[in-house]
C-alpha cells in the first residue's frame, strides 16, 4: 500500500482521496502538539486568558466577543481546567478549517492541488509553530474558511441556502472577532465582480446574509451597548489608539505586510519554489506527449463549472482584500498591525497566488521529491522549537513565554499561602498571564481577579476576596532581581491594581514572598497574601 501511495503521487493523473489528507491531517496534529506539550512549561499566554474567562459564560468580554470562549467551555466541564484542552482544541480548530479549505480547492481545481496548498500552508509558520494555540484568531479562521465556501457555493449555485449559512458563518465570525468584517468588504467586492446585481438570488442572497448574520451577532451587540466600551474599546485601544501616524506609521505597515508574504509564508514558497524546479527537471527528461498542459485548471471533482468567477479571482480577493485592508488602515490611521492579523487570511491567499502561474501543472508538481522537502521543513521547525524550549540547549533558550517556571512559583507559595490563608487559594490578584500561569499550576485551580478589576473579571464574587482572602501577584521582566524587599514589591503591585471595584489594603504584618529567575523574561515573581477580614462568612469551596 505504501508503495502504491508514493507511485500514485508520481501520477499526475492520479487523485487524492479525501480520507488520505484528512488521515495526513489527524497524523500531522497529534505529532506537532506532542512536540508542543512536551516542550512547553506554561500555555501560551492567549490559551492562560480563555482559561481564566471559561470560569463564567457570558456575551461578552472587555477584550473580544464570546464565542472562543463559549466552544471551550463543554470540553473544560469534560476534561477539566488543563492546558492539554485547549492544545488539543486549538489544533483541531485549526487543522478542521485547513481541511475545510483543501475540499474548497479539490471542488475548485482537482485534489492534487488542492493536497499541494496544503502542504504549503502548513509550511506557514504560524500554523505548525503554533498549533497549540487557542484564541479568537484561531475560531477566526474557521468562520473565514466557512464564509468562503459558502461564498463559494452561493455564487456557483445560485441557492438560498448557501446565502443563508453564509449569514450564519458571517455572524458566528463577529461572535468569534470583529476583523471578520473585513471578509464582508471581500463579499462585496466579489459580489460587484460576479455582477450580482444582475441575479434575483444574488441579490437577496446579499440581503438574506446580511440579515442573518445582525441577526446572530445581536445579542452581543445588546450586551456591547449594556457595559459601554467594553470589547469594542478594546479593539480600539490595541489597534488605532496604540499606532503611530505618519511616515514611521506607513512603513510600519508596509513591513507588515511584507512579513505576511515573505516572512510567515517563505517556508511555504521555498517548498513551492523546489517542486516547481523538481517538476521542471522532470519534465526535461520526459517526452512531449507525456506532458499535461494546464492540467490545473482541470476539475476532477466539482463538475461543470458554473461560477461566475474563477477560482484564483475567488481566492485572490477572499484572503488578498482583508489583508490589503489592514495594511491601508495602518498607513492611513497610523493603526498598530499586530502580527497574528493575518492568520485568517494567508492561506486562503496562497493557493490563488499559487493559480496566477497558469503554465504551471500544480498537479504534475506534487511528487515524492515535494513531500520529502516538506518532511525536512517540517523537521527543521521542530528542531527550532525544540532548541529554544526550557529543555533545549542553555545557549539555544529564548525568553519565550512557554519557558515560564509558573509551577517552580506554585511549588514554593503554597506552604506559606496556605498557612496564611487558613486553607487552599481561592483568588490570585494580578496579571492574566502570570496570575493565569501559576492558578493552572496550582492543584486547587483559583479564579484570577484581572488587575484587581471586578468588571474585568466578572466569574470573580466582589465578596470573595473579603470572604477566602487572595494572593497579589507581581513579576519583574528582563531586570535584575528587585533589591526592595519582597514586602515592599507586593506593595506597589498592590497600588498599581488597586483600581477594581474596592481599593486593596494591605496589612502591616502581610506575609510576603518571591523567586526569582524563572525563565520566560521573568526574573523574579513576587507575591503577598491577603488574609480574610474579620466577621465575614466562611470561605466555601469555589
Amino acid at each position: 500500500m505504501q508503495l502504491s501511495f508514493f507511485r500514485a503521487l508520481d501520477d499526475a493523473r492520479a487523485s487524492v482521496p479525501a480520507r488520505a489528507a484528512g488521515l495526513f491531517l489527524l497524523v500531522f496534529g497529534a505529532l506537532w502538539l506532542l512536540v508542543h506539550g512536551g516542550s512547553v512549561l506554561v500555555p501560551p499566554m492567549d490559551n492562560l486568558e480563555q482559561l481564566i474567562w471559561v470560569r463564567k459564560l457570558d456575551w461578552g468580554y472587555y477584550k473580544h466577543p464570546p464565542l472562543t470562549t463559549v466552544l471551550l467551555w463543554p470540553l473544560v466541564q469534560l476534561f477539566g481546567l488543563h492546558g492539554w484542552v485547549t492544545y488539543v482544541l486549538g489544533g483541531g480548530l485549526t487543522l478542521a478549517s485547513l481541511g475545510w479549505l483543501w475540499w474548497l480547492l479539490r471542488r475548485m481545481q482537482d485534489s492534487r492541488f488542492a493536497t499541494l496548498a496544503l502542504l504549503a500552508m502548513l509550511c506557514i509558520t504560524f500554523v505548525a509553530g503554533r498549533l497549540h494555540f487557542y484564541n479568537h484568531n484561531i475560531t477566526l479562521l474557521l468562520f473565514t474558511v466557512a464564509s468562503a465556501v459558502f461564498a463559494w457555493l452561493a455564487f456557483e449555485q445560485q441557492r438560498w441556502r448557501w446565502w443563508l449559512l453564509l449569514g450564519c458563518s458571517l455572524g458566528l465570525g463577529a461572535l468569534a472577532k470583529y476583523q471578520i468584517g473585513l471578509s464582508v468588504v471581500a463579499l462585496l467586492v466579489l459580489w460587484l465582480l460576479a455582477r450580482g446585481w444582475q441575479s434575483p438570488v444574488h441579490r437577496g442572497g446579499l440581503v438574506l446574509a446580511g440579515l442573518v448574520s445582525m441577526a446572530v451577532f445581536a445579542p452581543h451587540a445588546w450586551w456591547q451597548l449594556q457595559q459601554g466600551s467594553g470589547a469594542l474599546g478594546y479593539a480600539l485601544s490595541t489597534s488605532v489608539e496604540a499606532g503611530e501616524a505618519g511616515v514611521s506609521g506607513a512603513l510600519g505597515s508596509l513591513q507588515w505586510l511584507a512579513d505576511q508574504l515573505l516572512g510567515r509564508a517563505m517556508l511555504s514558497g521555498l517548498l513551492l519554489g523546489l517542486g516547481v524546479w523538481f517538476w521542471r527537471r522532470r519534465l526535461r527528461r520526459q517526452p512531449p506527449e507525456a506532458a499535461i498542459p494546464n492540467a490545473n485548471l482541470r476539475q476532477e471533482d466539482g463538475g461543470k463549472q458554473r461560477a461566475p468567477l474563477s477560482a484564483r479571482i475567488f481566492l485572490l480577493v477572499w484572503g488578498g482584500v482583508p489583508l490589503l485592508l489592514m495594511t491601508l488602515m495602518g498607513m492611513l490611521m497610523g493603526s498598530e498591525l499586530q502580527r497574528h492579523w493575518g492568520v485568517a487570511y494567508l492561506p486562503i491567499l496562497l493557493p490563488g497566488l499559487m493559480l496566477l502561474a497558469p503554465r504551471v501543472d500544480w498537479a504534475g508538481v506534487l511528487s515524492r521529491p515535494v513531500w520529502r522537502t516538506f518532511l525536512v521543513l517540517q523537521l527543521l521547525l521542530v528542531a527550532q522549537v525544540v532548541l529554544t524550549s526550557a529543555h533545549g540547549l542553555p545557549k539555544w533558550r529564548n525568553k519565550s513565554w512557554r519557558n515560564f517556571d509558573a509551577a517552580r512559583v506554585a511549588a514554593a507559595m503554597t506552604p506559606q499561602v496556605q498557612q496564611a490563608l487558613g486553607g487552599p487559594v481561592r483568588v490570585i490578584i494580578g496579571d492574566s498571564k502570570e496570575a493565569g500561569a501559576v492558578a493552572l499550576a496550582l492543584r486547587e485551580r483559583p479564579l484570577v481577579l484581572l488587575n484587581n478589576n471586578y468588571r474585568w473579571s466578572p466569574w470573580v464574587p466582589e465578596d470573595l476576596v473579603a470572604r477566602c482572602g487572595a494572593v497579589v501577584l507581581r513579576a519583574d521582566y528582563l531586570v535584575a532581581p528587585t533589591k526592595e524587599p519582597a514586602t515592599e514589591a507586593a506593595r506597589e503591585a498592590a497600588r498599581v491594581w488597586a483600581q477594581g471595584a474596592r481599593p486593596l489594603v494591605i496589612p502591616q504584618d502581610a506575609v510576603t514572598g518571591h523567586v526569582e529567575n524563572l525563565g520566560g523574561g521573568i526574573t523574579a515573581m513576587h507575591w503577598v497574601v491577603l488574609p480574610p477580614e474579620s466577621g465575614q462568612p466562611a470561605c466555601s469551596a469555589l
